[in-house]
């Protein structure tokens, strides 16, 4: 009897070892999947925006002590977050709206509409596409937003972005002021 059930354990261990490599390997396509759509959009340079705003959106998960499913929700909407622009030319704001509408399309990537979508929300809801502000922004958008300014317009471009004293004056307007000594630690 007790060799019986210890050969049931071990078929049980088998299969949920199975499934665990199963969930590796769909890992790792879900990834390669986003790194072939960052390629599309922005090339192949490591040190392209989205690559810059996905390490940046990281060092911030870090600091906040975000688990490895929000950490990895970060990391990959950070990734794909300007992929609207493959519908739009013209920098009109819509790039947000236009990627959640594709994103959408595939179930892997449902739950990172929302932080995609809201990305250039501002927490005093002067942004878009919606004018949400403060905690009506998901908290993971409100990161990213972070992240993506400092590469966009901030510091993180170069001689021609904001100082990093006028972009941290953006912390209870454009950003979270609760996320500022976050944001600093990240970067420092």
């Amino acid at each position: 009897e007790e060799i019986r059930y210890l050969a049931l354990m071990a078929d049980q261990v088998s299969v949920a070892l199975t499934n665990c490599d199963a969930m590796r390997q769909l890992h790792a396509y879900f990834f390669q999947s986003i790194e072939f759509m960052v390629d599309c959009t922005q090339g192949q340079d490591p040190n392209s925006h989205s690559r810059q705003v996905a390490a940046l959106s990281l060092n911030m998960a870090q600091q906040l002590g975000l688990g490895p499913e929000e950490t990895d929700m970060l990391k990959f909407a950070a990734l794909l977050h300007d992929v609207g622009e493959l519908q739009t030319r013209k920098n009109d704001g819509q790039h947000p709206a236009l990627a959640a509408q594709m994103l959408r399309k595939v179930s892997l990537f449902e739950r990172l509409v929302p932080i995609i979508e809201n990305h250039h929300e501002r927490f005093d809801g002067k942004g878009y596409p919606n004018g949400r502000s403060g905690e009506d922004i998901p908290f993971l958008a409100r990161v990213l937003a972070i992240a993506e300014a400092f590469y966009e317009d901030g510091p993180g471009k170069g001689p021609s972005g904001a100082s990093m004293d006028e972009f941290l004056g953006r912390f209870g307007g454009a950003f979270d002021p609760n996320l500022r000594g976050t944001f600093q630690a990240a970067v420092s």
